[in-house]
């Protein structure tokens, strides 16, 4: 057999056994329950760096903290609550919202009372380019993706060891990317017996597949669809439609009624899949972005008051 058939059978090879790892990968990964994946939590968590800032309202403190496990992974998050120090535990809401706004989305929480603000940091790069290269990418991408659930898993166990903080009324308001993690905060933690009060998902969908093909910039819609399959696959354990049937508990859910990022189909998949009890908000205009003041406020609003019937929060 000459030279050039040898490296074509040699090639042939490679790839018939690269399809068949990738494929067994593939049917693990579909048979697996995404819990599995999401188990890991940050142990023993401590802060190992504070950065007091300087809020908007005086009778605030705003700390930014950087807390490491045992293992040394960090987890970055805002502490925003009453100055002096309260001498009772207060409710604590825990804002996740999207990649560049992170653990500065307390900003948006103005005048919060007898309420503890935390926001929460991504471990994910601040600005991600959705085209062909991402492959690259993915390995890194898919771990850092993958930690979210686990890390707010252990700030929330943090934060019920906190004097300041009442364990019983701990809820989480996502936003955005942060509506896309709820389900799966929300089961984890309830499998980690750490109880959560109720939840509200603003700006979100389920389908991970149609949410970056809308997402996808580059090349036929054909190879963008396809892409987001596969990334789908990847992303699988962090994807809501799986986590939101098993919820417990009540949930707000707030669209916008022109939003460009969250097809319409994955909203309403969302909506319709999150259990009963439910309530269901319709903004106009489109998503929710940085720059739109006025609208966060607005989510902040809708939600204060949506958490104050349900006395998971004080007055403010």
């Amino acid at each position: 057999m000459g030279l050039l058939k040898r490296c074509a059978f040699m090639a042939l090879g490679a790839l018939v056994a690269f399809v068949g790892v990738a494929g067994g990968w593939i049917a693990w990964q579909l048979m697996r329950d995404p819990l599995a994946a999401l188990t890991r939590e940050p142990a023993g968590l401590r802060i190992v760096s504070e950065e007091p800032r300087a809020p908007a309202d005086a009778a605030r403190e705003h700390r930014r903290l950087v807390l490491a496990s045992t293992s040394g992974e960090t987890v970055r998050i805002t502490v925003n609550l009453p100055a002096p120090a309260p001498a009772r535990p207060l409710p604590v809401l825990i804002l996740l919202a999207g990649l560049r706004t992170g653990q500065d989305n307390v900003k948006y929480v103005s005048t919060p009372g007898d309420n503890v603000i935390i926001g929460y940091e991504y471990p994910i790069a601040k600005k991600i380019r959705f085209g062909p290269a991402i492959v690259w990418k993915a390995p890194a991408l898919r771990r850092a993706v993958l930690q979210v659930p686990g890390q707010v898993a252990a700030v929330i166990r943090w934060t019920r060891a906190q004097p300041w903080a009442d364990p019983a009324r701990i809820s989480v308001l996502g936003v955005s990317l942060g509506a896309l993690y709820v389900p799966a905060v929300h089961r984890l933690a309830r499998d980690r017996d750490l109880p959560l009060g109720p939840a509200i998902m603003a700006y979100g969908g389920a389908d991970i597949a149609a949410l970056l093909s809308n997402r996808l910039e580059e090349g036929p819609r054909w190879s963008r669809d396809l892409l987001a399959a596969a990334a789908a696959v990847v992303l699988r354990p962090v994807e809501p439609a799986l986590h939101l049937p098993r919820l417990r508990g009540e949930f707000l859910l707030i669209t916008g009624a022109d939003d460009s990022l969250i097809p319409e189909a994955s909203a309403r998949l969302m909506r319709e899949l999150t259990p009963e009890p439910k309530t269901v908000i319709r903004l106009e205009g489109g998503h929710i972005r940085g720059g739109r003041t006025e609208l966060a406020k607005a989510i902040v609003a809708i939600s204060r008051g949506w958490l104050l019937e349900r006395g998971a929060i004080n007055p403010w």
